[in-house]
């Protein structure tokens, strides 16, 4: 179990250039249905945000400049719905935006930002995750009462990648920072989830595992996911897209302007379709001629949707936090079973954290179609339950339609 800062009041979206905002940090896990119950440091910064809106995020070589993070509180549960004041940024002019980090240290180590959560990292829930809010700007024009509150966040993952030629010919670290924006209701397929994170971390570290340490079904899954050939893969409920985003980030390095790029689908019900293209759209920088491309696909539709039943290959089906509704499970094998009979059958690969034990039943229909699981990884958080990591494979020639 990973667990997050976020905000139980967040910041406004407008505020007077002097004195302070009020907040209320949290911390709890992903669905915000379980607090964290020790004490944690929760420190401030602040960043400027640019005035003319950025389209692309930019690259950890260069890195965000902060102002110095300072204590603001030590969280604890009892407390938990204090409002805090936060001075506002140093210097800070009227008409300007900036960004509020939320972070669990102070570290200012260019090796490891503290307002990003790294992804390399085979511990990486074992921290307490930051998040930055949306920008405010501050301004004490037509500012009048309770100004409204924001209704997004961001989170910023530190990948790791291999290098390009150009990278490598200006000596460059292979480093991204991959900018996820969540919504802060309570909308499941706009939120950030355990398991997306653990699979994205989990394939970050798993793209430079050197191949004497890899036994046969890890050989098999790193040549589908990182080989140099032309790969498509479709992600079955994407949500805020984290997972499609890091493997067409990991494979970037493959696809030029003259060299054909990925086919890479995150798809997911229309509701999230907004912001998973919004998602795609700000990180482009880090995949520009493989960029995953977002398409609605609702389990219960007899049909996939025609740009996915026209692909002459599919190679991956991916997958995390697709069997926390169990009432969904015969839509979801369907789904599977529709995708699997498309071509040559792709590999599937599956990030997992139980939350009932009754979702383990899906292994078995799984298996009853023809499908084997195996597990290959895991990713531990602050407690238990981690996010484990799934290989399926087709094991017989012909899979059942349900």
């Amino acid at each position: 179990m990973f667990f997050y800062i976020s905000f139980l009041r967040p910041p406004p979206i407008q505020a007077a250039p002097l004195g302070t905002i009020l907040i209320t940090p949290q911390i709890s896990n992903d669905l915000r249905t379980e607090p964290y119950e020790a004490s944690q440091d929760i420190f401030y910064s602040w960043m400027p945000y640019p005035q003319a809106n950025p389209t692309t995020t930019s690259s950890a070589i260069v890195g965000l400049k902060t102002t110095k993070p300072a204590k603001l509180t030590t969280y604890r549960n009892v407390s938990a719905y204090k409002e805090i004041p936060v001075p506002v940024p140093p210097g800070v002019r009227e008409g300007q935006r900036w960004q509020l980090i939320l972070s669990p240290s102070a570290g200012t180590a260019p090796q490891r930002p503290y307002y990003t959560v790294e992804m390399r990292d085979s511990a990486v829930g074992n921290v307490v995750l930051p998040v930055i809010s949306m920008p405010i700007l501050f301004s004490a024009k037509g500012l009048r009462g309770n100004a409204k509150k924001q209704e997004r966040i961001e989170r910023m993952y530190r990948i790791f990648s291999s290098p390009s030629a150009e990278e490598i010919t200006h000596g460059f670290t292979p480093t991204r920072e991959l900018k996820i924006t969540e919504q802060t209701s309570f909308d499941l397929d706009k939120k950030i989830w355990d398991s997306g994170i653990g699979l994205s971390s989990w394939l970050v570290d798993f793209q430079q595992l050197h191949e004497n340490k890899r036994n046969r079904s890890l050989d098999i899954v790193w040549d589908v996911l990182f080989s140099q050939e032309t790969r498509c893969m479709v992600e079955l409920g994407a949500g805020t897209g984290i997972v499609s985003l890091t493997i067409a980030s990991l494979r970037a390095q493959f696809s030029t302007a003259e060299h054909k790029s990925d086919e890479i689908f995150a798809t997911d019900l229309e509701s999230a379709i907004p912001l998973l293209k919004q998602n795609i759209d700000s990180n482009v920088s880090l995949y520009s001629h493989n960029i995953p491309e977002a398409e609605i696909l609702d389990w219960e539709d007899e049909e996939l949707p025609s740009s996915i039943r026209s692909l002459e290959r599919l190679d991956v089906i991916l997958m995390s936090d697709v069997t926390y509704n169990t009432s969904s499970f015969p839509a979801l094998l369907k789904t599977v079973s529709k995708l699997v009979k498309l071509r040559e059958p792709p590999i599937i690969i599956l990030g997992y954290k139980e939350r009932d034990e009754a979702e383990r039943d899906v292994w078995i229909m799984l298996e009853e179609r023809g499908i084997h699981l195996e597990k290959i990884g895991e990713r531990l958080g602050a407690a238990k339950p981690g996010v484990e990591i799934w290989f399926g494979h087709v094991v017989e020639s012909s899979v059942t339609m349900i």
